[in-house]
């Protein structure tokens, strides 16, 4: 049997504090055999100068260091690569190109209300950002000789960050992907369009008939009324997703098969909604990394940013009853959760994208 992979993410400055080698001995005395790291590479100037943000600050050459302190200690190092979002993106109309659009072609901001800390995202069929990224993958397993790859924030953003996030991405790289891929994007738009009308009309008898009933997601779409492109949309969404993962995986074995390459997926119960499918995402990576950390951003916000858009939108709608649907909707209505908003978000107020 191979043993267990048992990894931590660490960052160049943090491992290195107070001592790499000290760090590193306490991570293995816990039973850590895995780093993965974030930052800490620096890359050749054809591939900086693709980046479709721009040149960012050029961060220290930590890798080498701590690779050889890795391979003293019998330790796994493999890197954590971030698509293009970047922290320092507080607006995404600052790059409209690049910006995740609606169904109704408006560049998406994140919904800072709650207190999050969102940073902007990007669009990920945009190809200046694929191209990038096939760039950057191929120029650090060149120089690098790691034992994998991850990849994280290869998806739409979710819910949490903007309720609209559901119905994108509708800029002109998504519908010519879709087009690409036999879809029809503008079926689509007007469908998810009529969903949204569907969305903004709720009535709070049939709500509360829905959520003390146990309705579960596919009442729910029968309740609104989807039609077969709207749903489509979700298909599509994962199948480009899945699609750049592949070429991403293929750029990297093509120079080194030993070296394993996926990326992080978002919780199951929610994956659909940011274009993740797990069958997918397991055929083309050589493992599955499903973000169970960050459970406010991830799973308990998603609840709190529908909840209160849809309350916007239907003056009548009960709260409890609205979020006991939703935990219903998404597996999660035997957990006890908090019926109101402000008890379920708590004090936490970190962002993500």
């Amino acid at each position: 049997m191979e043993p267990k992979l048992i990894g931590m993410y660490a960052g160049c400055e943090v491992l290195s504090r107070g001592g790499l080698e000290k760090n590193l001995d306490l991570m293995q005395a816990y039973g850590v055999n895995t780093i993965i790291l974030s930052g800490g590479y620096r890359v050749s100037p054809e591939v900086e100068a693709l980046n479709p943000l721009g040149r960012l600050p050029r961060q220290p050459n930590a890798l080498p260091e701590i690779k050889r302190a890795c391979e003293r200690k019998g330790l796994n190092l493999w890197l954590c690569v971030g698509v293009p979002y970047a922290e320092c993106v507080q607006r995404a109309a600052d790059y409209p190109s690049l910006a995740v659009r609606d169904v109704f072609g408006s560049i998406i901001e994140p919904d800072q209300s709650f207190g999050f800390r969102w940073a902007a995202s990007l669009c990920p069929s945009n190809p200046s950002i694929r191209g990038y990224l096939q760039a950057l993958f191929k120029d650090l397993a060149k120089g690098y000789e790691l034992e994998g790859f991850t990849l994280t924030h290869l998806r739409f953003s979710p819910p949490s960050h903007s309720f609209l996030n559901l119905f994108s991405c509708f800029c002109s790289s998504c519908i010519h992907e879709a087009s690409r891929l036999g879809y029809e994007p503008e079926k689509s738009r007007k469908q998810l369009m009529e969903a949204i009308e569907e969305l903004k009309r709720l009535d709070a008898g049939k709500i509360r008939a829905l959520s003390e009933g146990g309705a579960t997601i596919h009442d729910w779409i029968q309740f609104l009324g989807l039609g077969e492109e709207a749903l489509r949309w979700f298909e599509f969404r994962a199948k480009m997703i899945t699609e750049n993962l592949a070429s991403f995986h293929e750029v990297v074995k093509d120079i080194n098969p030993n070296t394993l390459f996926s990326c992080d997926g978002y919780p199951p119960s929610f994956a659909i909604l940011v274009g993740h499918r797990y069958r997918g995402l397991e055929r083309i990576g050589d493992f599955l990394s499903p973000l169970l950390n960050h459970p406010t951003i991830f799973q308990t916000l998603v609840f709190a940013e529908v909840c209160k858009v849809l309350l916007e939108w239907n003056r009548g709608l009960k709260e409890n009853d609205l979020l006991r649907l939703l935990y219903n909707l998404a597996g999660y209505g035997d957990l006890g959760l908090p019926l109101s908003i402000s008890r379920l978000i708590g004090s936490q107020r970190r962002g993500d994208t």
